[in-house]
């Protein structure tokens, strides 16, 4: 006779090592897309390790300092369409082992191929910019986009003058442009410029913040000048000021009544500082990030609206330190001689805000191509506010308005 409870202790057993043997498709309590993600996270768990598993590697790079770094082929190529060609096109390379890459570093190199095997990026606290700059020149190079973009979403997490300032230093001599405009776009929002910003900068990423930033209203002319000076901290210290010898300067009256004026121009002495290149030491050879005098003559004849910078702050910060040249300072003496004549009063004339305005305002006093006195400076242009929030134009003593 049957016994129930045998029978039914038997069943449990089959079943139970029918489903041991069969495992079913999904689990209790999931559903299909979790077992995608599941298996996703399981194969990418794999991919990982495969850094660490040297009979998977069948590439090495040779890099600058010959240090070499392995990788897969496959993988490479399935992240990367320059590492896809380099590997497996018709180049050469695709039939060598060992292939050299001498203008990459090591370490950079090594980040890319770590990215590329699926491994985490992680930024160190104290990871400087002319770091990650190189990293993303390289993978921009290896066409690695999304590394790119990681890279460049830090961008906004800047926030002070000195951090921008050592980011374009590292991206400018790069050419890392996306990197660049990035930055241009939190600078319109988030700088807060003031007389020291440019300390520490170099010549080309000055020349590209004048060029392309945006600046507060509140931002004058003589504020940039001065920032400016700020980059070249030796020049002050290795020269020797002597104001008493240097000529007169414009006289700053700003609102001269009518019986005050002069019918026709008034240009007061011409100043006769010794020239720039006489006597002077130029410390061209930038050791220690400080701008040399070269550089600093650059700035503020090409890039400054130096019509626009307090007289005093001409004579006895720009003149004195025998940084332009005698014939442009002359030329700046002029314009502000005629206009402040002419009855446009100090205050309008030196808060005057160039760099914030649409068009933007360029009055610098020698022209780029030909380093000649350029013909606003030459032909004394009067700066005229056209209305509230609108452009500035300006109008010569003929009466013909041009636009700045």
């Amino acid at each position: 006779m049957f016994n129930p409870e045998v029978i039914a202790s038997r069943k449990r057993r089959a079943s139970d090592a029918a489903a041991s043997s069969n495992p079913p498709l999904l689990h209790q309590g999931k559903g299909e897309e979790e077992e995608h993600a599941e298996h996703e996270r399981e194969f990418l768990s794999a991919a990982q390790t495969i850094l660490d598993r040297p009979e998977l590697l069948d590439v090495a790079f040779v890099c600058q300092d010959g240090t070499k770094v392995r990788a897969n082929r496959t993988i490479l190529a399935s992240g990367s369409e320059f590492f896809s060609k380099l590997l497996y096109g018709d180049m050469k390379e695709s039939t060598m082992d060992t292939i050299p890459l001498p203008t990459a570093r090591a370490g950079s190199l090594q980040l890319v191929i770590n990215y590329l095997h699926g491994r985490r990026l992680r930024w160190e606290p104290g990871v400087r910019w002319d770091e990650m700059v190189e990293l993303y020149s390289l993978a921009a190079q290896y066409q690695v986009d999304s590394l790119c973009q990681r890279i460049a979403r830090r961008v906004p997490m800047l926030g002070s003058a000195r951090d921008f300032g050592d980011l374009l230093n590292a991206a400018i001599p790069r050419q890392a442009e996306e990197v660049v405009k990035e930055a241009v776009k939190v600078m319109n929002k988030v700088l807060a410029f003031d007389s020291t910003s440019f300390k520490g900068w170099s010549k080309e990423s000055i020349k590209c913040c004048l060029e392309k930033v945006r600046f507060h209203p509140n931002v004058t002319e003589t504020m940039i000048a001065e920032a400016v000076l700020s980059a070249a901290p030796n020049i002050g210290s290795s020269t020797v000021r002597r104001e008493d010898s240097l000529g007169p300067s414009v006289v700053r009256d700003s609102t001269p009544d009518d019986s005050q004026r002069s019918q026709n121009p008034v240009v007061l002495g011409a100043p006769t500082p010794p020239s720039c290149s006489e006597g002077t030491d130029d410390h061209d050879a930038r050791t220690d990030g400080s701008l040399s005098r070269t550089e600093l003559r650059e700035l503020f004849e090409r890039y400054i609206n130096l019509a626009f910078v307090d007289p005093p702050f001409v004579k006895t910060r720009i003149e004195a330190l025998q940084i332009v040249r005698p014939e442009v300072l002359s030329a700046v003496y002029k314009v502000q001689s005629i206009c402040l004549s002419r009855g446009l009063s100090a205050k309008s004339l030196f808060t005057i805000p160039s760099r914030s305005l649409r068009p933007r305002v360029s009055f610098p006093p020698v022209t780029e191509a030909e380093n000649a006195i350029c013909s606003a400076y030459s032909d004394v242009l009067v700066p005229v506010f056209v209305g509230p929030g609108s452009e500035v134009k300006v109008h010569n003593f003929r009466g013909v308005s041009t636009a700045c």
